[in-house]
């Protein structure tokens, strides 16, 4: 009987998930919705790679995509894991097309980590949205650090843009 059940939710994710996939790329091209331009990307990436140094980070790849996850800026600071790139760029694709941070997709769930697999997501912290007006609009990918420090540098990355548009 929990299988039965375990199936259903799953299939029901899944079409809730391509639901949202499909409105996503029905609206991309929405011209009255913001964008993350590369200005305001590279603020972003600068406020990440400052906050990493006062930390005394390892080196880390930064990844800024839109809300369709497609890339608009990625540093790869010299030293990175060879890896550490790709994972930084899904953590970004997976919050710009959730539009939760990746920290909160965390489940023990089997059926519903599969299904993660299944849409390349992500449950490991450090992918963070972008979000203007209630809406997403991007988001960023840390990776290179443990996954709470590179959320943490994530979020600060997020602050940076946020402070430097109330100036």
């Amino acid at each position: 009987m929990r299988q039965y059940f375990t199936a259903r939710i799953a299939v029901a994710l899944v079409v809730a998930a391509s639901l949202q996939f499909t409105y996503k790329i029905a609206w991309a091209d929405e011209p009255s919705v913001p964008v993350v331009l590369e200005d305001v990307a590279g603020r972003m990436v600068e406020g990440c790679v400052e906050f990493a140094r006062q930390q005394d980070m390892q080196p880390i790849s930064i990844a800024i995509v839109n809300k369709a996850g497609s890339m608009i800026l990625f540093r790869r600071q010299p030293g990175a894991n060879a890896t550490s790139g790709e994972v930084a760029l899904l953590k970004a694709r997976s919050s710009a097309r959730t539009g939760v941070p990746t920290s909160a997709l965390l489940t023990e769930d089997a059926a519903v980590r599969d299904l993660f697999l299944l849409l390349k997501l992500t449950q490991i912290a450090g992918g963070v949205p972008v979000i203007t007006d209630g809406k997403t609009i991007g988001a960023i990918g840390v990776s290179g650090e443990l996954p709470i420090s590179d959320a943490e540098c994530a979020y600060h990355a997020i602050k940076a843009i946020e402070t430097s548009t109330d100036d």
